[in-house]
């Protein structure tokens, strides 16, 4: 499946604001360090028939041999490793781009800085299920507190995904990018299924 996300943020110099806006349409949720493993697989297979179940008879013989090696001699595969190191780094990515925003809020103190997040997932025989969730800059540690607050909300709507935080990356960047040190962070995202 895949969701929606739209950002609105407007940062302030005095009197005078400044607008952002972010939209992204169907993006990819999910883990996206699986397709490793599918491009491992893919370049096993030859492209015929035979190609084909020969690649599948490999694929048995190599998930017994690993269920043996595992049970013997219990080490992580690299796909794993690298799907474990990838999200490691995204999710440090989350937490500096937050702690970026965090320093604005730290020079400007005529505005609360917050982070207001909507999700919605939409059923087709229910009603939608809707949840929101407000993150207020706190200088203790950012990033991890935003997590927290942010989690269950995504959860109650299968948005606790690593493409949905992929593009809060995005937002974050591009809204960072867009307000200047003495700005306000006050930025709206909802992301829908």
């Amino acid at each position: 499946m895949s969701f929606n996300i739209s950002a609105r943020g407007v940062g302030h110099i005095g009197r005078d604001k400044k607008f952002f806006q972010y939209d992204q349409r169907e993006c990819i949720d999910g883990d996206d360090f699986e397709t490793m493993q599918l491009v491992a697989d893919i370049s096993k297979i030859k492209p015929t028939i035979e190609g084909i179940k020969d690649a599948v008879k490999d694929k048995i013989k190599d998930e017994a041999k690993d269920k043996l090696k595992e049970k013997f001699f219990p080490t992580p595969s690299i796909i794993d490793a690298t799907s474990a190191l990838g999200r490691m780094i995204l999710i440090r990515t989350l937490v500096t781009q937050i702690a970026f925003l965090a320093m604005h809020s730290i020079y400007s103190r005529k505005h609360e800085a917050y982070i207001f997040i909507t999700a919605r997932k939409s059923n087709l025989l229910f009603p939608d299920d809707y949840e929101v969730a407000k993150y207020i800059f706190d200088r203790h540690d950012p990033g991890t507190e935003f997590i927290k607050k942010i989690a269950p909300a995504l959860k109650k709507t299968d948005m606790n995904n690593y493409g949905v935080l992929r593009e809060f990356i995005s937002v974050f960047k591009n809204y960072d990018e867009m307000i200047s040190r003495n700005q306000t962070p006050q930025l709206m995202i909802e992301v829908w299924k």
